[in-house]
Protein backbone atom coordinates (compact mmCIF):
# COMPACT_ATOMS: atom_id res chain seq x y z
CA UNK A 1 0.00 0.00 0.00
CA UNK A 2 0.75 3.25 -0.96
CA UNK A 3 1.08 6.35 1.47
CA UNK A 4 -1.89 8.01 -0.51
CA UNK A 5 -3.67 5.20 0.36
CA UNK A 6 -3.33 5.04 3.76
CA UNK A 7 -4.34 8.52 4.03
CA UNK A 8 -7.60 8.11 2.17
CA UNK A 9 -7.99 5.16 4.54
CA UNK A 10 -7.52 7.21 7.36
CA UNK A 11 -9.12 9.84 6.08
CA UNK A 12 -6.09 12.40 6.72
CA UNK A 13 -6.29 15.98 5.80
CA UNK A 14 -3.90 17.08 3.06
CA UNK A 15 -1.42 19.29 4.93
CA UNK A 16 -1.21 16.46 7.07
CA UNK A 17 2.48 14.39 5.67
CA UNK A 18 2.83 10.36 6.69
CA UNK A 19 6.49 9.40 7.22
CA UNK A 20 6.55 6.24 7.12
CA UNK A 21 4.40 2.88 7.81
CA UNK A 22 5.47 0.46 9.93
CA UNK A 23 4.16 -3.47 11.21
CA UNK A 24 4.55 -4.75 14.30
CA UNK A 25 3.44 -7.69 14.50
CA UNK A 26 0.02 -9.41 12.55
CA UNK A 27 -2.25 -7.13 14.81
CA UNK A 28 -0.78 -3.65 15.17
CA UNK A 29 0.04 -1.21 12.46
CA UNK A 30 2.06 2.35 13.63
CA UNK A 31 1.89 5.34 10.98
CA UNK A 32 4.11 8.30 11.84
CA UNK A 33 2.56 11.91 10.87
CA UNK A 34 4.21 15.16 11.12
CA UNK A 35 2.52 18.54 9.61
CA UNK A 36 3.45 20.05 6.28
CA UNK A 37 2.66 23.61 7.36
CA UNK A 38 5.23 26.64 7.14
CA UNK A 39 2.76 28.26 10.08
CA UNK A 40 0.41 28.26 12.74
CA UNK A 41 -1.67 30.51 14.16
CA UNK A 42 -0.83 31.72 18.13
CA UNK A 43 -4.12 30.91 20.51
CA UNK A 44 -3.44 34.10 22.13
CA UNK A 45 -2.77 36.56 20.04
CA UNK A 46 -4.40 34.98 16.65
CA UNK A 47 -1.58 36.13 14.29
CA UNK A 48 0.29 33.72 12.77
CA UNK A 49 3.83 32.86 13.47
CA UNK A 50 7.10 30.98 11.30
CA UNK A 51 9.29 30.48 14.13
CA UNK A 52 10.29 27.17 15.10
CA UNK A 53 10.91 26.84 18.82
CA UNK A 54 11.56 23.31 18.89
CA UNK A 55 10.31 20.00 18.36
CA UNK A 56 8.60 17.54 20.83
CA UNK A 57 9.15 14.10 21.71
CA UNK A 58 6.84 11.88 19.49
CA UNK A 59 3.31 11.09 20.95
CA UNK A 60 1.20 7.86 20.40
CA UNK A 61 -2.39 8.52 19.50
CA UNK A 62 -4.90 5.61 19.09
CA UNK A 63 -6.57 5.72 15.89
CA UNK A 64 -9.56 3.59 14.28
CA UNK A 65 -9.32 -0.17 13.98
CA UNK A 66 -8.87 -0.89 10.30
CA UNK A 67 -8.93 -4.67 9.07
CA UNK A 68 -8.66 -5.99 12.51
CA UNK A 69 -5.29 -3.90 13.10
CA UNK A 70 -4.82 -1.78 15.70
CA UNK A 71 -3.45 1.39 14.40
CA UNK A 72 -1.80 4.02 15.83
CA UNK A 73 -0.86 7.36 14.56
CA UNK A 74 2.81 8.37 15.95
CA UNK A 75 2.69 12.06 15.70
CA UNK A 76 5.27 14.82 15.78
CA UNK A 77 4.57 17.97 16.75
CA UNK A 78 6.31 21.46 16.77
CA UNK A 79 5.99 23.75 19.18
CA UNK A 80 6.34 27.63 17.85
CA UNK A 81 7.06 31.09 19.35
CA UNK A 82 4.65 34.03 18.20
CA UNK A 83 6.72 37.07 17.19
CA UNK A 84 3.79 39.51 18.99
CA UNK A 85 3.52 38.28 22.06
CA UNK A 86 6.51 36.11 22.10
CA UNK A 87 4.24 33.61 23.99
CA UNK A 88 5.55 29.80 22.76
CA UNK A 89 2.79 27.51 21.91
CA UNK A 90 2.32 24.41 20.19
CA UNK A 91 0.62 23.36 17.16
CA UNK A 92 -2.99 21.60 16.41
CA UNK A 93 -2.94 19.16 14.27
CA UNK A 94 -6.72 18.26 15.06
CA UNK A 95 -6.48 14.91 15.38
CA UNK A 96 -7.01 14.40 19.23
CA UNK A 97 -7.36 17.19 22.41
CA UNK A 98 -3.68 18.28 23.63
CA UNK A 99 -2.55 16.11 26.17
CA UNK A 100 -4.76 12.97 25.01
CA UNK A 101 -3.80 10.05 23.64
CA UNK A 102 -6.67 9.22 22.28
CA UNK A 103 -8.28 11.18 18.39
CA UNK A 104 -11.18 12.51 18.16
CA UNK A 105 -12.70 9.72 15.57
CA UNK A 106 -12.02 6.91 17.92
CA UNK A 107 -13.71 8.47 20.24
CA UNK A 108 -16.79 8.93 17.83
CA UNK A 109 -16.86 5.50 17.38
CA UNK A 110 -17.02 4.36 21.06
CA UNK A 111 -19.72 6.47 21.56
CA UNK A 112 -21.82 5.17 18.46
Amino acid sequence: MTKEDFRKILNLEEFIDIIKVETGDEKTKCIHIKSSRKKARCPKCNNFSKKIHDYLKPSKITYLKNSEEETYLIVYKRRFECKYCKKTFTEDLGISSPKNKMSHKTKQLILK
